[in-house]
């Protein structure tokens, strides 16, 4: 992995932390609460690609999680699923993107 690669990954997974602890919603009925860090992990896959957007995703709302106080184990199990989720939904997106552009063009 190159350097300028470290370095976006790096900021990405702290946009996604950031997101998530400083914008939320506490939601009553479920004890959790909604949050601006799911926005921005699709964001950074539409922008960067479906790794950096997995990435973002997984490792960036396990550390918000941690810095939360959840059990470390917990945030792991969850949001390694998220990632895989996201990573899924990219990659699901870019499919349709290319074949609707490829439609488009010829």
């Amino acid at each position: 992995m190159k350097t300028k690669e470290l370095c976006i990954h790096g900021l990405m997974i702290a946009l996604v932390t950031v997101c998530t602890m400083v914008f939320q919603i506490p939601v009553s009925a479920t004890q959790g609460y909604v949050h601006l860090g799911d926005s921005m992990i699709l964001l950074v896959g539409v922008f960067f690609g479906a790794r950096y957007g997995m990435v973002a995703g997984g490792i960036g709302s396990a550390l918000a999680d941690v810095l939360a106080r959840l059990h470390p184990a917990q945030a792991a199990e969850q949001n390694s699923t998220q990632g895989v989720i996201c990573w899924r939904l990219l990659l699901a997106l870019h499919g349709w993107y290319s074949a609707t552009l490829s439609a488009a063009v010829f």
